[in-house]
């Protein structure tokens, strides 16, 4: 070879070789030299946040339609054609219908399942494993932390509920019609109602919110801008200024809890719980002293929310470097866009 000249560039590194260099340059070298089987990992390109406020109004919008189009479509099976009529009541009509479990319920899923499409399929793209994505491991959470987070997540539902009630809102928004929606029901519909309206957005919600979106704002904002953030995109979510509200402060719950456990799964047993249990509620003990209750509730969820917020914070993993250096043709095949 001729001393002349730089040496031959190096093979590509064995299938997990650790990264080594870069060198000093020689005099006369227009490359850094590198040992046998270096090579080069410039530093990673931070995670994309944009992606998640994309993929929150893909959700939102496509929701709406979903909801509207299988209300819709059962109000029409349920009862024809004419209950779109004005001179049968017309919006007013439609209103009450919304009401029914068989109109209610299914609506609620339908959202519930757009969200967790959206933030599966988001998770799906991205480079990084779904599980760690999404926060879905097992949860640094002994087992009696459960019931703490169940029961802080009704105190606090229950708390935020009797306030709306003193403040004057009770009788207004999408709380309201919820509350006409299950008053009255029983037996097997109420168990199917409280099912439903527990698991779905439990699961639906929690996988888009505190696993989609708030795993990466995390990874890229101060904690507790990224909980803020997410317990905003949440509330906005209802589209109700009362339920919205609601809304806002559960979702810092929720999300303190998801941050302190390293997972979704704690989160979403509390939001599943506070859903059924509010809904049987509603159903059976519509009229309760909320002077006492919420004397009660209060001081239930504040020390539900010391124990939670005594747990050290489990940051969420970072995302998986993807080399964009001199990578082995097989390597580059398996690339992802990072979403």
């Amino acid at each position: 070879m001729d001393p002349s000249q730089p040496p031959p560039f190096p093979p590509y590194p064995p299938a997990g070789a650790p990264p080594v260099g870069p060198y000093p340059l020689p005099p006369g070298y227009g490359v850094p030299v590198l040992p046998y089987g270096a090579y080069f990992q410039p530093d990673p390109a931070p995670p994309r946040v944009w992606t998640v406020f994309v993929a929150f109004a893909v959700a939102f919008i496509p929701g709406c339609i979903a909801t509207g189009m299988v209300a819709a479509v059962l109000a029409v099976i349920l009862h024809g054609p004419e209950i779109f009529s004005q001179a049968d009541g017309g919006p007013e009509r439609f209103q009450a219908l919304m009401r029914e479990p068989a109109i209610f319920l299914p609506t609620l899923v339908a959202m519930q399942v757009v969200l967790a499409a959206v933030a599966l399929g988001g998770a799906y793209l991205s480079p990084e494993p779904m599980r760690r994505r999404l926060r879905l491991g097992k949860p640094r959470l002994p087992w009696y932390g459960y019931p703490v987070v169940c029961v802080g997540s009704l105190a606090l539902g229950y708390s935020a509920g009797v306030l709306i009630e003193l403040l004057g809102f009770g009788n207004q928004g999408t709380l309201h019609e919820f509350e006409q929606a299950i008053n009255g029901m029983r037996g097997c519909v109420l168990v199917l109602a409280a099912a439903v309206v527990g698991i779905s957005p439990g699961i639906g919600e929690e996988l888009m919110f505190r696993g989609y979106i708030q795993t990466r704002l995390a990874q890229r904002w101060p904690r507790l801008l990224a909980v803020g953030m997410t317990a905003l995109l949440f509330a906005l979510l209802h589209m109700d200024l009362v339920q919205s509200t609601f809304a806002l402060a559960m979702g810092l719950w929720l999300g303190e809890v998801a941050d302190r456990t390293g997972s979704i799964w704690p989160a979403a047993a509390g939001h599943a719980f506070n859903n059924g249990v509010a809904t049987v509620g509603a159903a059976l003990l519509p009229n309760i002293d909320t002077g006492h209750a919420l004397a009660v509730s209060l001081p239930v969820f504040a020390l539900c929310l010391v124990y939670v917020l005594c747990r050290k914070v489990v940051p969420p993993e970072e995302p998986v470097v993807v080399v964009q250096g001199l990578m082995p043709p097989a390597a580059q095949l398996n690339l992802k866009s990072e979403i």
